[in-house]
């Protein structure tokens, strides 16, 4: 077994007797000492310092989501969406915002910088996002300035088919006379 000598002080050793200032350890102890020294210290010092640092990291990312759910809802809220699409569209968009501190505030931006109101509006607009806004039209195949007849009263506008030339006759006949259960049933004339 071979035995290394080790200098403890260089100082000492420049001008000083350096027999005073070896030391003697064998390999295995030297390969020990050097495989400490490389690698990471862990943290001993206070058992529960580790757990407390993952708990205010945890309290932290808790902080930090729910501020961002906080902004989203805000911004969604003033938005005429169906019902249920919120809370949708706060789960979808959650990851693709940010929470920066700025002068010991923490603002929510995109992840491109924009502010969430921006953010929320040009993603309401695009096609991909459409389907959660309400419709602007009822739909329909009506023109809006043209009405309706109201019921009981005279069409206004001239019937455009047969058909409809017969339910206009049909109707008129029914307001004019009093239904008292004599009327004939169907279109041909009483006998």
């Amino acid at each position: 077994m071979s035995a290394f000598r080790i200098l403890l002080d260089h100082e000492a050793a420049e001008g000083a007797d350096p027999d005073g200032e070896l030391v003697s350890i064998r390999r295995a102890e030297l390969e020990g000492l050097r495989a400490e020294a490389a690698a990471p210290r862990a943290v001993v010092d206070a058992p529960g310092l580790a757990q407390a640092e993952r708990r205010a990291a945890d309290w932290e990312r808790a902080y930090k989501s729910a501020l961002k759910d906080r902004e989203l809802a805000t911004a969604l809220a003033g938005k005429p969406l169906v019902p249920g699409a919120a809370a949708q569209l706060v789960t979808l968009w959650r990851d693709e915002f940010e929470v920066h501190e700025f002068e010991g505030e923490h603002k929510v931006v995109a992840r491109d910088g924009r502010t969430v109101g921006q953010a929320v509006a040009d993603r309401l607009t695009s096609p991909d996002y459409a389907h959660f806004c309400r419709p602007t039209t009822r739909g329909g195949t009506a023109q809006a300035s043209t009405g309706r007849p109201t019921a009981g009263g005279p069409a206004t506008a001239a019937p455009r088919t047969l058909g409809d030339a017969i339910i206009q006759r049909w109707r008129e006949a029914a307001t004019a006379r009093p239904d008292d259960g004599s009327a004939p049933i169907g279109l041909r004339r009483r006998r």
